[in-house]
């Protein structure tokens, strides 16, 4: 289903080299839903039927009025349309600023580039976008600076982030920003832009917030770090409460040494709690129905299938707190790795200053 991502060196490509060797009249089919893909480059289509090992390409409309005939009557179609949560608003509108910001300085430095003048910040929003931009500069690329160049692959991320934001859940979403951040180059524009501080800010909240905790008793954790981001909550590590044993506790509250206090907010994507009240509707209707019809689901990607599918079978606050504890983990892995590295780079540097003090002396 994604045949214009098929590349020769690539593993499937690979797969269906071997596969041809050892049976010439096998039946191959591969499918795309992206054609614009497949006018990227230089010859790209008869690219991909080689590697394919293919010698057809059929083009099919979006739409095909065969299968209208075949309903006996005509579906209907409900639209429905979802606001997104404060905090995502507040994100979407730092991605936008940041690539107004992008864009502005990227026209600044291609001011001679055809297109480049044209282009605004929905043309950036567009799955197209990285094409487009690729064909306008494609022509004058060994030309531009690094700079420009930094921009380019920022407005592509900035992009991808803004298409994540709806997608990704919002543990995976901060994790995909802590990610991003360590792969962003130190040169880039997007590290002393405010806008991107309010990106990382908004996402964390939408998570976990600091709060002042009131004068009551909790049940918490002692932390041994002082950085809150390293936290497993994992229930062997809290405390049973001493008194009023029977009054109900929030568990979703964390204390550091320094006695600040984390508060666990995991926040749903409006889009699936729209879902679950429509299959809750739905619930409703078979239950005075003679003939319960099944439910089918269509998603855009593999991503949201996988997700749906815990979402429906474990509950969102399972779901979402175990991914949780998994972001937890991998960044206290990631702290610990970095303490190691740190000490071996230190432990290295006081072996050469021994060696060459040593050298020295003896010289002497």
């Amino acid at each position: 289903y994604s045949a214009h991502n098929i590349n020769s060196s690539g593993q499937i490509g690979f797969i269906l080299k071997l596969f041809r060797e050892q049976n010439q009249s096998a039946f191959i089919k591969a499918l795309t839903d992206n054609p614009i893909a497949l006018t990227q480059g230089f010859h790209q289509p008869e690219k991909i039927l080689k590697t394919l090992h293919l010698q057809k390409i059929s083009l099919w409309p979006r739409f095909h009025a065969v299968v209208v005939n075949t309903f006996s009557c005509p579906p209907e179609v409900i639209e429905l349309q979802q606001d997104l949560t404060p905090a995502m608003q507040l994100i979407q509108k730092a991605i936008i600023s940041s690539l107004d910001t992008c864009l502005l300085e990227l026209k600044g430095c291609t001011e001679g580039v055809d297109g480049i003048m044209n282009l605004s910040v929905k043309d950036c929003l567009h799955k197209s976008f990285d094409y487009l931009i690729r064909r306008y500069l494609d022509p004058v690329w060994h030309k531009i600076g690094p700079k420009s160049r930094q921009i380019v692959q920022d407005l592509e991320s900035l992009r991808r982030l803004a298409g994540h934001l709806l997608t990704f859940d919002c543990v995976s979403f901060y994790d995909y920003l802590e990610t991003f951040s360590i792969s962003l180059d130190s040169h880039s524009p997007l590290v002393f832009m405010n806008t991107t501080q309010d990106i990382f800010r908004y996402a964390r909240e939408r998570v976990f917030q600091f709060k002042l905790a009131p004068n009551t008793t909790q049940q918490t954790t002692n932390i041994s770090n002082s950085n809150i981001e390293v936290i497993t909550p994992n229930k062997s590590e809290v405390p049973e409460p001493k008194n009023n044993e029977n009054e109900k506790k929030p568990s979703n509250v964390f204390e550091t040494d320094k006695g600040d206090k984390l508060f666990v907010k995991i926040e749903l994507n409006p889009k699936f709690n729209l879902l679950f009240d429509v299959l809750e509707e739905i619930n409703l209707i078979n239950a005075n129905a003679s003939r319960i019809a099944p439910v089918l689901i269509l998603t855009k990607d593999d991503y949201t299938c996988s997700f749906l599918r815990d979402l429906l079978q474990y509950g969102k606050n399972n779901v979402l707190k175990f991914r949780l504890q998994k972001h937890f983990k991998k960044r206290e892995t990631r702290v610990n790795s970095n303490f190691t590295a740190e000490n071996e780079d230190v432990t290295n540097k006081r072996k050469i200053w021994s060696k060459s003090s040593n050298i020295s002396s003896s010289s002497s």
